[in-house]
């Protein structure tokens, strides 16, 4: 099912919390779609909005969460900084769109949850986690687009920090390439 039908049948109902909960435990993709929009925001907590992004299985459900329920949830700007720091790929990505949707400027937003001072990618990659993915590198790359409008010296911390997030992607491609032709040559 396509998402403009679940937009039509989310119109013709009323948000409902518990239909919500029920509608994304059933783990369809378009069950979840349904449940994120059936959501009311203000009554999701801290701790669903974690389970849930922890549930992520794809990209569209990640961009669809964020657009639709995270940024308007006032629980979930206090879980940005450790989303943004996450191990888990798409967790990572619903981090750091989450504070790109916020406009980096939202007063709410918990002031070390603010890219330049809180992210270094360095700091990521020696805590364990993964090289970045093309789809965080574009999320950082539309992060920068729109802090170098706001203001130019924030602006151009967040051009470094994208420039160390493209080489770690692409140092982390090299490597994929590298087993892959190992594995390859091996058979």
């Amino acid at each position: 099912m396509d998402t403009a039908t679940i937009e039509d049948i989310a119109r013709q109902m009323d948000r409902d919390h518990r239909l919500a909960q029920k509608l994304w435990a059933e783990g369809l993709r378009e069950t979840r779609l349904l449940a994120i929009r059936l959501e009311e925001p203000k009554k999701t907590q801290a701790d669903q909005l974690d389970r849930w992004v922890h549930q992520l299985t794809h990209e569209e459900l990640t961009t669809y969460l964020v657009d639709h329920l995270l940024t308007k949830s006032p629980a979930a700007r206090h879980l940005v900084p450790r989303w943004a720091a996450s191990h888990h790929p798409l967790v990572r990505n619903a981090g750091f769109r989450l504070l790109n949707r916020l406009g980096l400027d939202d007063d709410e937003l918990d002031p070390k949850a603010r890219f330049p001072g809180y992210f270094t990618l360095s700091g990521l990659q020696s805590d364990g986690a993964d090289a970045p993915t093309n789809a965080i590198v574009r999320t950082w790359r539309a992060i920068v687009r729109y802090m170098g409008r706001r203001n130019r010296r924030t602006g151009q911390q967040a051009v470094r920090r994208a420039q160390e997030a493209q080489l770690l992607w692409e140092q982390d491609k090299i490597q994929l390439n590298r087993e892959y032709t190992n594995r390859t040559n091996m058979k």
